[in-house]
């Protein structure tokens, strides 16, 4: 099978450190690459050889998330503490959503109806609700606190 060159392109960025973080969706055939030196992030169809799209966010893009059945694409910009909201069908940022210092992972809800984001800086947690983008609860805030590095999400729908 022949490699499309955006593909190759995106493995390459990401090898040379010009891009932080690949991300896929569930269900949709695109590929997402934060790219943190240009500020944006690029959308990869891997099954066809087009130049990516390229979407300009927030400063130092890190993670990538794209909730279930949503039809957004979020975006957590490390430089300026916020989290880009992306219309997955027009590929336009929507909006931003400020969220503690240094946001450096996202996770969304099995449902898709939250986004969890880290933020290394302040050490907390901050819960986005995806039909409102605003933040509705913020955890382990404050000095002393934890200093999240990694996130992870669980479905509690298995049966064990």
């Amino acid at each position: 099978m022949l490699v499309p060159a955006a593909a190759l392109f995106a493995l390459a960025l990401l090898l040379s450190g010009g891009g932080t973080v690949l991300a896929q969706a569930e269900r949709e055939p695109w590929i997402y690459v934060a790219n943190a030196g240009a500020n944006t992030i690029m959308v990869i169809d891997p099954g066809r050889d087009t130049a990516p799209v390229v979407v300009p966010v927030g400063q130092e893009p890190h993670q990538i998330v794209v909730p279930a059945g949503s039809g957004r694409i979020y975006v957590g910009n490390f430089g300026e503490d916020t989290v880009s909201v992306i219309d997955a069908n027009t590929l336009e940022e929507i909006g931003r959503v400020r969220v503690g210092q240094s946001p450096t992972r996202l996770a969304a809800t099995p449902d898709g109806r939250f986004v969890l984001v880290n933020s290394f800086g302040e050490g907390s947690t901050s819960v986005i609700e995806v039909a409102t983008n605003r933040v509705v609860r913020v955890i382990g805030q404050g000095r002393g606190a934890a200093r999240p590095r990694r996130l992870s999400r669980t479905d509690r729908s298995r049966s064990r």
